[in-house]
Parts: structure tokens; C-alpha cells; sequence
């Protein structure tokens, strides 16, 4: 018997997208190039890795790339987005919660993967934080603004003393977490 087609209408498939996000709250110029060195190097690494640049959110010290002589520490384009005080990490987690184009930052789905390397100093225990340019943004915040991001997903790298007291919060079967 002769049966009709169904038709199917909207997306049957959401590709897959990998984000990045990088904070850095200390900078070069406090005299440890390191802040800026291995921030860039990370944004390349990813760029090598097939990341987009619309897709890596930089947070660095006030929102200013630092001029390094060293050409391995350079650029092409602008590499930070926004300055990394405790206003902006917000700003940036919700606009991957809920997307927000003013800022440029897209909204996650539950098929993106989402890389987030955390450096700067960090203090605590428990409650452990990590250092921005204008206080310091403690693991329950984080985590809170952190884990209910959608997500395939996720790596968590965070190299701040101290960073070992974000484990049990962020900890579950989609993340992959280091720290130092």
C-alpha cells in the first residue's frame, strides 16, 4: 500500500562547535611575561587546532594586548577580547548561556564542546579562587556560572596556585578537568 512521505521540517542536525575561553588576569607589564606569553600561545595553539577566532573568547588583564618584542608572541590581528575583572567573566558566561550579540559572544548548544584555561594567581583552599584584574572570583562562583552552560563536552585546565580546590565543583562525566 501506498503510504505519503513524511515531511520533516526544522534542523534534523545541529554540527557540532568548539569554544574556547581564556582568562589571564595578571599581565606582562608586572613584569612576568609569562601572562601574556602563554596566553597568546594558547590562543595559537587552539587557532592551529581548527578553533575559529569568532569561537575563543580572550579575557586578558585590562582588555589590552600586550606589544611582547618576542615574534613568537605575537599576532596577526587583535588576540583579547575584554578586560578580565569579575564584571567581564560574568559578562562572557552569560553570553555563552544565553548568547549575546552585543558582546559578540554565541549562545552554547548541547552539541558544542567548550575549552576553558584559566591563568593568573589563585589563593584559598575551600573556598579556592583565582585572581582578575579588579578582586578575585572564588570556585562556587565559578562553578555556578560554569556548569550550567550547555555543552557536549568540556576541558578545564586551570593553572593558578591553588586551583586543585575547583575540582569538586566542576567534576562530572562530560568534563575533563586539570589543574595545577
Amino acid at each position: 500500500a501506498w503510504r505519503p512521505i513524511e515531511v520533516i521540517t526544522g534542523p534534523i542536525l545541529t554540527l557540532a562547535r568548539h569554544y574556547a575561553l581564556l582568562i589571564c588576569g595578571d599581565v606582562a607589564e608586572s613584569g612576568y611575561d609569562e601572562f601574556w606569553n602563554d596566553t597568546v600561545w594558547m590562543y595559537k595553539t587552539l587557532i592551529d587546532a581548527g578553533y575559529t577566532e569568532n569561537n575563543i573568547y580572550v579575557l586578558y588583564g585590562w582588555g589590552n594586548d600586550y606589544a611582547s618584542a618576542n615574534p613568537n608572541y605575537k599576532y596577526p590581528s587583535k588576540v583579547t577580547d575584554f578586560p578580565a575583572t569579575v564584571a567581564w567573566v560574568n559578562k562572557v558566561l552569560n553570553g555563552l548561556k544565553n548568547g549575546d550579540s552585543s558582546i559578540g559572544v554565541n549562545k552554547l548548544t548541547a552539541n558544542d564542546s567548550l575549552f576553558v584555561w584559566v591563568f593568573d594567581h589563585g589563593g584559598g583552599g575551600n573556598p579556592a579562587y583565582f585572581c582578575l584584574r579588579d578582586g578575585v572570583y572564588y570556585d562556587s562562583d565559578f562553578a555556578n556560572s560554569l556548569n550550567p552552560l550547555p555543552y557536549s563536552r568540556r576541558a578545564i585546565f586551570m593553572q593558578q596556585c591553588r586551583s586543585g580546590g575547583f575540582l569538586d565543583n566542576m567534576q562530572n562525566d562530560r568534563s575533563f578537568v586539570s589543574t595545577a
